[in-house]
This record gives C-alpha cells, structure tokens and sequence, in this order.
C-alpha cells in the first residue's frame, strides 16, 4: 500500500509538471523529496520496527549505503549551498538507505553500484538544471528511474519474504514428517488442511484424500459417544490445559474392522495478533499399552492356575456387592461361602504339587459348573474358595452349599493309576444391608467354616448371630489377626519368674513369660492369645520372636557387665514340627555373645510323647551347642517313667497340678514322689511348679526337690527389671 501510495504521487506530479508548470520547479522538489523521503522513511521504519535495530546495524551491507549516504550530504554541503541542490540529494538519499535496507539479498557490490549511478544522475540533473529547457525532463527521468530502481528493491523484498516462507513450511513439514507421532492440522472450519507421514500411515489416507473432511470422517469413532468425546476434545482443547482435553477413543478405521484405541491431544493454532486460525491434532495409537494394562489388570485379579478371581479380585468383587445395596430393592440380601477342600493336602504330598495343581483346576471347573451364571467364584488362597452368591435368602444360600458339597463330593480324581475321593467343607454367612465392613464378612464365613471341620468335616455350616461355637470361633479369629499385628508392630513384652534351687549346688534361674501389650499398655496373659495362636500355627512365629529378643536383652545386659542369668525359654509343639526353626534356633546361639550354657529349652511331656522322634534329634542338636533341656508338664502324658529313661533331658518339671493337689490327694503325692525318686537315680534335677505357700515349699524340699517356681516363690515381672535389679545387687555387693 506504501509504495502504492508513492507511485501515485509521483505520477500525479509529473503528469501536472509535463503540462507546462514552469514556476512549479520549487514545488516540484519540494513535495518530490517529501514524498519519497515519506516513502522511505515509513518503510525503514517499518523494517526497523519488525526486525530490530540492533539486527539491522549489525548487517554488513548496511555500511556500504551508509558510507554512500554520508558522502552526498557532505558533497551537497561543500560545493552546493544551494536549496536546489540539497532537494535533490535528499531524496535520493533515502532511496539509497531504503534500497540497501530492504534488499537484503543484494549482493554488496549491486547496492554500491546501484548508488553510485544514483549519485551520478543526481549531478547531472542538477548540472542540467544549470542549462536550460532541459532541466525538467532530466529531472523527471531521474526520479523515474529512482522510483524504478526502489520498486525494483520492494519486489526483491517481497520475493524475499516468500521464499522464506516457503522454506520455512518446507522444514515444518520435514519436522512433522519426520515424528511417530500422527499429527493432524484443521482450520478454523473443522475441515482438514494437512497430514504427516504417520497420519497418513495410521489413518490410510493421504493428504489429497483427507483435504476437507471432518476429523470424525477421518478417525471413525467405533460408537456416538466416541464420536462425542472426540468432539468435546477439540472444542476444549487450550494451551495450557492440554492434559485436560487428552482423551481416547476407539475407532474401526483398520479395513477388517478391529478395534483399535486411540488417544487424541488437541492443541489451538494462534496467528501473530492472537487469534486462532485452526487446530492440530497429535493421534497416537495406544491399542498395544492399552491391552497390556488389561491383561496386568486381569493377571492382579485372577488366579493364573484356575483362570478365577484371586483373593484381591475377589475382594473387589465383595465390595461391589456391599456398594450394591443402595440400588437394590428392599430385603436383597447375598451370601458368602468359603469351601475348604479336605482330602487336598493328601493329594498334593503323596503325587505331588502338579497333581494337587490339576485337582484344583478340576475343581474350579466343578464349582463354575455348579454355582449360577451371576454368582462369583473365586480362589481365596491354596485348596480354599469363595463364592458370594447374588440375592438369595437363607434356605437358597443352604441349598446351593449343599449342592456344591453334593458336586465336589462326586468328583472322583485320578493320577499315576490311583483314584482319590474329593470332599468339602463349607462356611455360609449371609450379607446384611447393615454388613459394610468385608473383613467382618470373611471373618463369620471363616468361623462357620472352622467350625464344620470340627464337626466332622464333608458338611455346610451356617453362620447364625449368637451361636456360641462359632462366636467362639470368630473370637479365635480375631485373636490370630492381633497375633499378626503384635508381632508386626513388636507389642509383646518379655517377662521373666524365678526358679529357686533349694541346694547350694544349683544355680537359680529364670522362666521366660511372653504377654501380649494392648494398644493402652495393659498386659494379655497367654492363656488368652497362645490357644488362637496354636489353632492357627502362629506358635513358631512367637516362639522366633522369643528366642531372638530373650538373646539381645542378655547380651545387652553382657555388655553392660551384669551377670548373664540362665533362663530358660518354651518351645511349643508347632515349632518343634517347624522344619525351618531348628537351622533357625542353632543360627541364632552360633551368633549370640551369650554363653550358651545360660540358655534352657523347655518341652512339654505331651509334645516330647506324641513326636519322639523329632524331639530326639531336636534335644540332640540343641545339647550339643551346649544348651540344657528341661522336660515340661512331667505326669500329664502318664507314660514319664518310660520316656525318662530314652530322652536325653537334664531336668525334669513336675507338672503343677500334682503339686497343688499333693497336700490333700495321697495319689498325687505318691506320684510327685515317685517322680522326685526316679529323676533322683537317672541323675536329673527337679522342679516343682505352682508352689504357693511356705509350707509346700519346705515339704518338697523334706522330699527331695530340687528347685521351686511358683507364686510362693516369685510372681513373674518384666525381664528389664530383673536385669535391673541384678545389676543393682550386683553394684551393692562391690
């Protein structure tokens, strides 16, 4: 428009001049300067505003018409005074910066040769001013060749310009090209304008095709309400909220019609001013990541053995039926059942666990077969499964148990030419609209279940508010998941009761007491928690947890230079059986600073009878580290007599209902003595338990007994004080 604008002066002026204005030669440079230096003048500053000053200033072909510039003025200043000759050099003055200027392309020697030809025609225009009729038209014929030469800049300028442009769409388009990412461009209609590479590839489309369509006509959302997202996605699509208008689709654009996932990240497209002009479209395809997470999603819930649920799947699918109440009719209610397979342990240790692996297989097949299409069956964990079965009352919820235990009882199982009898036993409870808690759920299930394997196994029990076998079951259950937390959480405290010696030639020494800690600091004795703990084979936890915290506590008090004292610690029955807690007990004497003839095991009667063999070679390794054995609860087994003379033990403990019975029942005395005489002549020291008065005390003592323990003696209290107060006896002594 500028040089537009300038062309029409020029022409208005000289068309006015050639009609004869002879007073209209000042006029003439006057408004011929002014209007090509307004020319120029906006075009530098145009320039200079768009690309910089400092960038402009820095280009070396800026100095040449510099240079040139200065020259004329100087030389207009020095030899021509007159007003003529400085309009004239003015204008071509700016010519000659607005030509350097824009022409960037130039070569530096065209722009010096262009300026000097415009200094020469401007002399000779002056000179042949000087001469007459013909100033005027050389005069003209100067300023058209300098309006020639400065349109001649302002197309180079703009072909300039275009070929920057076009270079830069080139290397946009080799940039996009070149990503794996599918990128889409749209107009502000919605209509397609571009494609890259991977576009074309996903879509299978060029860009001639696409040019036009919408980007549902491209992607092909497999449903209306993908066809929807995708919509909602462009049109709130922002800069700065990308990750908010990302999301994904299926589309069947694949020729065979398969499903494939796409995500789909749309972004605005601004001009200079701001204002949007279009979109692009960033299209990956996420079908493979997609089907990965489903088939992790799957593997977390699902049993890889049976193809059911596992137990965190199964606790999803509990859940939900929980949730469901609120949108089911009144009176719904669901039930619970967990089957515990009887003859699978028999299996699996006599074939092996590829046998016991194919019997269960065989079962989840059974119990899909059995159970309705909307029930959900699951593997809970090892031969157990769960079912909740979907609204049904009581009597349906018993039907379906015993048509299971009917089904599993049935299924016969073979493996290497021998035949096994599968059966069941199953725990039933029903799901209230008031059940919210599922652990509570499991836990009345699991305590109907337990209780039908100590009916007799092969049966479905009910769980039924306020029975009292199965609320004692249910208490036992809650006692194994304290158990766990205590020993999580480190809430057990050691206690420790004196066993006196009635002879100079012993030694005393300590029982260790375990006692569970309640989140207010009160004590649980062991006839409480150690019942649960052996139901649900948690003694060989505790008894670890023991023997590893009795051995720091004594080398703790080593350490501090107190006198060791000898205790002697329990071992149930459970970790006697423990392959694992044998290597376990010799690793921690072989790494204990505790001497280790301070250190006496204790077995109880029944335990050493009922697994003599095991026991043997248990005491045997045990003594041999240097460790003394003491035999528990000695008469309660009837058969001591016979089995004293076999175990290798180095005390016996007299068990403590004889001793408290002795004074009144003569059988219970005579026995106690017979006891105290035969460990007497096998060369073994005796204990006598629960003594309680003085004058039980110094009875056993007429009779031979070797050491006391009893109330009457020392009530239990924690192992740090009786450490403490032999270090204070010790301290006093020296």
């Amino acid at each position: 428009m500028v040089l537009l604008a300038a062309a029409a002066v020029t022409a208005l002026m000289l068309l006015w001049l050639g009609f004869g204005a002879s007073n209209g030669y000042l006029a003439w440079n006057v408004l011929v300067g002014a209007a090509l230096w307004g020319t120029s003048s906006l075009s530098v500053a145009l320039m200079l505003v768009r690309t910089g000053l400092n960038q402009r200033l820095r280009d070396p072909g800026m100095i040449t018409p510099m240079v040139l510039a200065a020259a004329i003025c100087v030389t207009g200043v020095v030899h021509h005074l007159e007003p003529q000759y400085r309009m004239t050099a003015l204008p071509w003055l700016c010519i000659a910066f607005s030509f350097a200027a824009f022409s960037r392309r130039t070569w530096p020697l065209l722009k010096i040769a262009a300026c000097v030809a415009l200094i020469v025609v401007a002399e000779a225009a002056w000179y042949l001013q000087k001469q007459g009729d013909h100033a005027l038209i050389a005069w003209q014929l100067s300023v058209t060749l300098g309006s020639l030469l400065c349109t001649a800049a302002f197309c180079g300028i703009l072909n300039d310009r275009r070929a920057k442009a076009t270079k830069k769409l080139s290397e946009n388009k080799t940039i996009l090209d070149s990503l794996a990412e599918a990128v889409v461009s749209l107009n502000e209609a919605g209509k397609i304008t571009e494609l890259n590479r991977a576009a074309a590839r996903l879509t299978q489309t060029s860009n001639e095709q696409a040019r036009g369509l919408t980007i549902a006509e491209l992607l092909r959302p497999a449903t209306d309400r993908d066809t929807q997202a995708l919509l909602s996605c462009l049109n709130t699509a922002h800069e700065s909220v990308l990750d908010l208008a990302r999301t994904q689709i299926d589309s069947r654009m694949n020729d065979d019609g398969a499903l494939i996932q796409l995500e789909c990240t749309p972004a605005v497209v601004h001009n200079r001013k701001g204002k949007a002009i279009g979109q692009v479209l960033v299209v990956r395809d996420v079908s493979d990541a997609a089907r990965m997470v489903q088939k992790l999603e799957y593997d977390s819930n699902h049993d890889e053995l049976t193809g059911l649920l596992n137990r965190r799947g199964f606790q999803n699918a509990l859940a939900k039926t929980v949730q469901s109440f609120g949108d089911s009719p009144a009176g719904t209610r669901h039930a619970l059942l967990i089957v515990d397979l009887d003859q699978f342990k028999i299996v699996n240790d006599t074939c092996g666990h590829a046998a016991g692996d194919s019997l269960l297989m065989r079962v989840a097949e059974q119990l899909r077969a059995t159970i309705r299409k909307d029930d959900v069956v699951a593997r809970y964990g090892g031969d157990e499964f769960s079912v909740v079965l979907h609204d049904v009352t009581g009597q349906t919820a018993a039907q379906i148990a015993e048509s299971v235990l009917r089904a599993l009882g049935t299924l016969h199982f073979e493996w290497g030419g021998r035949r096994f009898k599968t059966g069941a036993s199953i725990g039933c409870a029903m799901i209230e609209p008031t059940d919210t808690d599922t652990a509570k759920i499991v836990r009345k299930a699991d305590s109907a279940l337990y209780l039908a394997k100590e009916l007799g196994r092969g049966r479905v029990q009910m769980h039924a508010e306020g029975d009292e076998q199965i609320a004692k079951k249910s208490r036992e259950l809650e006692w194994a998941c304290r158990i766990n937390d205590a020993l999580e959480e480190n809430e057990f405290e050691l206690h420790a009761q004196k066993v006196s010696c009635q002879s100079s030639k012993f030694e005393d020494h300590y029982e260790i007491l375990v006692r569970m800690l309640e989140p207010n600091g009160d004590l649980i004795a062991p006839g409480d928690f150690i019942p649960a703990a052996e139901r649900f084979n948690l003694m060989p936890s505790i008894d670890r947890w023991v023997v590893r915290n009795t051995l720091a506590m004594l080398e703790r008090a080593g350490k501090n230079k107190l006198l060791t004292p000898k205790v002697a610690i329990n071992l149930s029955a459970q970790s006697i059986n423990d392959r694992d807690f044998l290597p376990f007990l010799l690793d921690e004497l072989q790494h204990s600073s505790v001497p280790a003839d301070r250190i006496c095991f204790e077995l109880t009667e029944t335990v050493a009878i009922a697994n003599f063999d095991i026991a043997r070679v248990f005491v045997e390794s045990i003594r041999a580290m240097g460790c003394t054995f003491a035999l528990d609860d000695v008469g309660a087994g009837f058969n001591s007599f016979n089995y004293l003379k076999v175990l290798t033990f180095d005390t016996i403990k007299i068990d403590g209902h004889y001793i408290r019975n002795y004074e009144r029942d003569p059988v219970d005395r005579a026995l106690v003595e017979s006891l105290v005489h035969a460990a007497a002549s096998l060369g073994l020291m005796t204990v006598a338990e629960m003594v309680e008065t003085d004058a039980t005390a110094q009875d056993l003592k007429r009779m031979g007994v070797d050491q006391l323990q009893g109330f009457g003696i020392h009530r239990p209290e924690p192992l740090a004080c009786v450490l403490s107060a032999i270090n204070a006896t010790l301290e006093v002594a020296s």
